[in-house]
């Protein structure tokens, strides 16, 4: 995460030096490209959840918890409510 950031704030940083100070130089350096470095960073973070996921997925632990909580929700007779589902 530290290396995306400072990589971002390097390119900002680029951008201030090359380009002509102004209205599309702040737009470009403070807001574009910070902007798409805050969504760059959680790439790896979702990334990472996503393969444990489907990993859980793959191995068939997602449908034991299912059939465990609905067993759960049976016997606590919450069946009808979403937040039990």
């Amino acid at each position: 995460m530290d290396f995306i950031d400072s990589t971002f704030a390097s390119l900002s940083s680029w951008v201030v030096e090359t380009l002509p100070p102004g209205v599309f130089t702040d737009l470009l350096a403070e807001g574009i490209i910070t902007g798409i470095g805050g969504v760059v960073i959680f790439i790896p973070q979702i990334a990472l959840l996503f393969g444990f996921l489907a990993f859980l997925e793959d191995t068939g632990y997602f449908s034991r918890v299912v059939f465990l909580w609905t067993v759960s929700c049976v016997h606590l007779d919450c069946m009808e409510k979403v937040w039990c589902l």
